[in-house]
This record gives C-alpha cells, sequence and structure tokens, in this order.
C-alpha cells in the first residue's frame, strides 16, 4: 500500500526542512576515492565539487605531480595530480581523472585530480585498522585513520584541510 500524497506546500516544507537539517548536522559520510590504487576518505566539507577534469592547460617548468591550470566556470585552479604528489603512480592521463575542487575557506583553487570517485562511505561502519601502513611515506604526514570495510579493503582518510595548507603543495616551481 502506498503512502497517502501529500499537498504539494506540506511536501516543499518538508524536503526544505530535511535539507535544512541535512546541512546542518554533523556527517560520519565520507567521499570515497581512488588515488594511484589507494582507496582513501576525505570529508565532504573540504570539497566544493567533483568535476570531470576540464581542459587542464601545461605550465612549464613545475614540479610533474603538477598537472596545470583549468579554468571551472571562470576561476582558475591549480591542478595536482594527488596520487602523484602523495608518492604514488601518478594518472595514466589528465582526460580521464575526476578534479576535487577544494572548498574556497581552504584559500586555495586547488583541484586535486583523482582515478575515480567509489561514494560516500561511512567509517563508522568499518573496523580501525591500526596495523595498516599509509600507502607511501610522502602522504604519511596527510593520513588521519586507516580503516578496513566489510569486504577486507583497505581505506586511508585523508587530512585535506592539512594537505591544502602544505608549503609542499603550493610550491609548484621546480
Amino acid at each position: 500500500m502506498s503512502e497517502p500524497r501529500l499537498p504539494l506546500r506540506e511536501f516543499q516544507a518538508r524536503l526544505s526542512q530535511r535539507l535544512q537539517d541535512a546541512a546542518t548536522a554533523p556527517s560520519a559520510s565520507k567521499l570515497g576515492i581512488l588515488a594511484g590504487g589507494a582507496r582513501c576518505l576525505v570529508n565532504l566539507s573540504d570539497i566544493i565539487e567533483v568535476i570531470d577534469s576540464a581542459a587542464i592547460t601545461p605550465v612549464p617548468w613545475t614540479k610533474p605531480w603538477f598537472g596545470g591550470i583549468a579554468n571551472v566556470r571562470g576561476t582558475l585552479y591549480g591542478c595536482t595530480d594527488l596520487a602523484a604528489f602523495l608518492g604514488l603512480p601518478a594518472l595514466d592521463t589528465w582526460t580521464a581523472a575526476r578534479l576535487l575542487l577544494a572548498h574556497p575557506r581552504h584559500g586555495v583553487n586547488a583541484a586535486l585530480g583523482i582515478e575515480q570517485t567509489l561514494g560516500l562511505r561511512n567509517p563508522t561502519r568499518m573496523q580501525a585498522d591500526a596495523g595498516a601502513h599509509p600507502p607511501s611515506a610522502d602522504c604519511a604526514e596527510y593520513m588521519l585513520n586507516h580503516w578496513r570495510d566489510d569486504e577486507g579493503d583497505t581505506w586511508h582518510e585523508l587530512d585535506l584541510a592539512r594537505l591544502l595548507s602544505s608549503p609542499r603543495l603550493l610550491d609548484v616551481a621546480r
């Protein structure tokens, strides 16, 4: 048996309230991403959007992990291959990459190139994995926790706020 239909105004009011509640309630969900073959978790509050990689203009004399500059709706973003920056295998190609756009509160127009998004994950439903190691020595300082899911996969929780404020990330010149 289906639920009784609500009048449109009541439906809109309930939907609006749910959206407001969702926006103000702390969420345990994190975005699962794949970078350099490593499964990572990032706080949704650290990014504003995930987009297909835009046309990226290469910039000469920059570090190998810096892909260049992308114009996203009139705002220029510096594009960093997240995996390469973290000492993991670099993106095969930028054309198939996804870009995580950093939240403006971090004060940098950074876009982090990743292989793919893996959907929302809730670490509170995973087991802490104290025996797990960061996927590389370069990323250890940006790791918060390590988790193991029901399928036995290890997830590495990234501290994007720390990564985005890192002097190393901001120094793209060779």
